[in-house]
């Protein structure tokens, strides 16, 4: 037996059934036979090696170098630095910490609590209990078990055939080979990559019994109901959903937004173009909102790189698996509204010629905040100033109250003012039926920057005034493109909602449809006012817009812009 403070030099050696105080320090090289027993606060120098059977209590402490036998135990708190190596059927009790780059042999089990630095590697077979943590660098050889609560860190490194049990949770950067097992409960966080092929993005949840073959490929945002199994070579986009039971063959594609209700079977090769004319999907893109309809899906955790690969891989789907004016709709689906707004407006302006009335369509209706999110992202996509495009393609005066547009600058308050409504009324009939021409520049102040309200105490002060509409007025004293502009903001300021009805009776009266005014209006009305045109539009033409859609267009088209007009 040896008392509290002994100090050994290197080459000392113990047999078995020595007793060791607390405090004791050992110097490297020293060697200890089975049996020895070390109270709390021993010491050990690097070098030092335990034969099979050592039991060491709470709060010794070993610096890099040890070597320990098979059969050893080490009570919580034990601490030991980096380069440690254990041998099989080592036992570590609760709160044993080890520092970055110890190494463990087959069979060594580790009891709740215990918590380990970067660097380590676990050979085959290790078993650690609930509650263990494992620092970044940790690196897991096949057979590895773990029971439910251990964390892990990112950079984990597992081998293939690792097992683990329900409640696990894995940070960014872990990597996973194939074999893998993972029980009811798991959730991986974004980065984590397993091998054979299966990827996991940010935001997935999978419930118990999923069953993934290789090669599956799922964006963020995934969601798996108990007992869906993919065969391999599967790629899905962001956002699907998938109820229980939902079973899909080989080859199959399916991008953002997707929902499978249970029990769903695709066959082999399944491709989006057969998908997309099916109800989970038409249901998915006319009642889903810009937030998960629209990509970049801003509320995920996803990195904003990794949205923009998804945006592209999807929109060369859509562009190469659809045709005709189903895939214009649905492209158009995919922007957001400013987005695809600011691809109308550079489509009316490219090459040669202009298409007046999509500028003064998309300009004369938006707010403030949309026409300055147009601008933003005009100049994002084409690189390009939108008010010297529009100043490049238009003249004279509708240049000048387009440009004025663009200024986002009209006042948008609920205060009316009866005294300027007179005014401006005054200056109106001054700057058009008073005089010989038309000062358009009046027209332009009221026009462009007035508020709705104020406008329509305005309209009111000039048929009191003149004794006429102003609409009528316009009508005499403008003409072309400048007398649509006019005429569009003033209808727009009396009832927007009336004012898209009518523009989508006229795209569909008569001989032959006008499938992009159609598609336009739908698709950035649809989170906005649609419903409110529907009912003008039923008020004023008394049949409803849907069933004139349904008259005037066909197939897959038809059915997906019914399904966003319910």
């Amino acid at each position: 037996m040896f008392s509290a403070g002994c100090r050994f030099s290197a080459g000392y050696m113990f047999s078995a059934g020595c007793m060791f105080s607390a405090g004791c320090r050992f110097s490297a090289g020293c060697m200890f036979s089975a049996g020895c027993m070390f109270s709390a606060g021993c010491m050990f120098s690097a070098g030092c090696r335990f034969s099979a059977g050592y039991m060491f209590s709470a709060g010794c402490m070993f610096s890099a170098g040890y070597m320990f036998s098979a059969g050893c135990r080490f009570s919580a708190g034990c601490m030991f630095s980096a380069g440690c190596m254990f041998s099989a059927g080592c036992r570590f009790s609760a709160g044993c910490m080890f520092s970055a780059g110890c190494r463990f042999s087959a069979g060594c089990r580790f009891s709740a609590g215990c918590m380990f630095s970067a660097g380590y590697m676990f050979s085959a077979g290790c078993m650690f209990s609930a509650g263990c943590m494992f620092s970044a660098g940790c690196r897991f050889s096949a057979g590895c078990r773990f029971s439910a609560g251990c964390r892990f860190s990112a950079g984990c490194m597992f081998s293939a055939g690792c097992r683990f049990s329900a409640g696990y949770m894995f940070s960014a950067g872990c990597r996973f080979s194939a074999g893998y097992m993972f029980s009811a409960g798991c959730r991986f966080s974004a980065g984590c990559r397993f091998s054979a092929g299966c990827r996991f993005s940010a935001g997935c949840r999978f419930s118990a019994g999923c069953m993934f073959s290789a090669g599956c490929r799922f964006s963020a945002g995934y969601m798996f109901s108990a007992g869906c199994r993919f065969s391999a070579g599967c790629m899905f986009s962001a956002g699907c959903m998938f109820s229980a039971g939902c079973m899909f063959s080989a080859g199959c594609r399916f991008s953002a937004g997707c929902r499978f209700s249970s029990g769903c079977m695709f066959s082999a090769g399944c491709r989006l173009a057969e998908f997309m004319s099916t109800a989970p999907f038409l249901s998915t893109m006319s009642t889903c909102n810009g937030a998960s309809r629209h990509l970049p899906l801003s509320s995920w955790a996803i990195p904003s790189r990794s949205l923009t690969v998804f945006h592209q891989e999807l929109e060369e789907v859509l562009e190469s698996e659809l045709s005709g004016n189903f895939k214009k709709t649905a492209l158009a689906l995919l922007d957001r509204p400013s987005e695809y707004a600011a691809r109308q407006l550079q489509k009316a302006m490219k090459g040669l010629g202009t298409d007046e009335s999509v500028l003064i369509e998309v300009l004369c209706t938006r707010t403030n905040k949309e026409i300055i999110a147009i601008k933003e992202d005009y100049q994002r996509l084409f690189d390009r100033s939108l008010e010297s495009d529009v100043k490049g393609d238009t003249s004279g005066n509708l240049k000048k109250i387009l440009v004025s547009l663009l200024q986002a600058n009209r006042n948008e308050g609920d205060d009316v003012d009866k005294d300027l409504a007179g005014q401006d009324a005054k200056d109106l009939y001054d700057a058009g039926e008073g005089r010989w021409g038309t000062d358009e520049l009046a027209f332009n102040e009221v026009l462009a920057k007035r508020s709705y309200k104020q406008l329509r105490a305005t309209f009111q002060a000039y048929q009191i005034l003149i004794g006429k509409d102003i609409e009528e007025a316009i009508e005499e004293e403008t003409s072309g493109d400048l007398q649509k502009a006019y005429l569009t903001l003033v209808r727009c300021a009396r009832d927007c909602e009336g004012y898209f009805a009518e523009r989508l009776y006229k795209s569909m009266k008569g001989a032959g449809t006008d499938e992009e005014t159609l598609i336009r209006i739908i698709v950035t009305r649809a989170e906005v006012d649609l419903q409110g045109i529907k009912a003008k539009f039923q008020e004023k033409y008394q049949k409803s817009l849907s069933d004139m859609v349904h008259s005037d267009t066909s197939g897959e088209f038809r059915k997906l812009l019914v399904a966003l007009l319910h």
